[in-house]
């Protein structure tokens, strides 16, 4: 189902289905049928929401099945797309919808099918974009002075990656700028800890550079 809510408008072939519900190996010697069986179960399952509402949501259409797109429906990730590839050009209304952007990301792209293939592409996408906007809206709430927003942000990133040395740079630059010298070496001495123990390799000069800049700094609130 939730393939064709991404898929809404465009038909897919019932060979495109089977493919992507039981790859190589068939549910029975009639995959046909068991698709015809698996959807007449998720129209009932649909028909909880109004009585016609399997058959009105989810089409039977040139051999093959779609989500219907008269019925009006917006998905998170849509508005989040489209919020990231259409930033503004100016530095307030940037800010804005680079936290508009954010507020609406919730994790990675239908994690509960995270392993499924045609999942992974998209999921991968999003997650860079969430990245990227991350990072600039860091960089846009720095120039503001408000850096425990920023430093927020990247904490946030930080927990789904770990090891992306930039995120990490942006929080012990933030720190440092907040004070938090104590907060800032805890940031570097745990990823330290994180690359060798994991990789057996060092932060990189550019990381190590900050981390000193950061820590021997003033504080702006000083």
């Amino acid at each position: 189902m939730s393939y064709l809510i991404c898929q809404r408008g465009r038909g897919i072939s019932q060979k495109k289905l089977i493919e992507l519900l039981w790859g190589d190996e068939p549910a029975s010697n009639n995959p046909e049928n068991a698709l015809r069986i698996t959807f007449h179960r998720m129209r009932a399952l649909l028909n909880q929401l109004w009585p016609t509402a399997g058959r009105d949501l989810i089409a039977y259409r040139d051999n093959g099945y779609v989500w219907n797109d008269a019925i009006a429906m917006t998905l998170d990730s849509e508005d989040f797309d489209r919020l990231c590839s259409n930033l503004p050009a100016d530095g307030d209304a940037r800010l804005d919808a680079c936290l508009e952007a954010l507020a609406l990301y919730r994790g990675d792209f239908l994690e509960k099918q995270g392993s499924a293939v045609w999942v992974i592409p998209i999921s991968t996408h999003f997650h860079n974009l969430y990245v990227n906007i991350t990072l600039e809206a860091a960089d846009l709430l720095a120039a503001r002075g408000r850096h425990e927003e920023a430093a927020a942000l990247c904490r946030n990133a930080i927990s789904s990656e770990p090891y992306h040395e930039v995120l990490h740079q942006k929080l012990i630059t933030q720190l440092g700028a907040m004070g938090d010298q104590k907060g800032a070496s805890g940031v570097y001495d745990a990823l330290c800890k994180r690359l060798f123990d994991d990789f057996g390799i060092r932060p990189s000069e550019q990381t190590r550079s900050i981390y000193r800049e950061s820590v021997h700094a003033p504080s702006e609130k000083a």
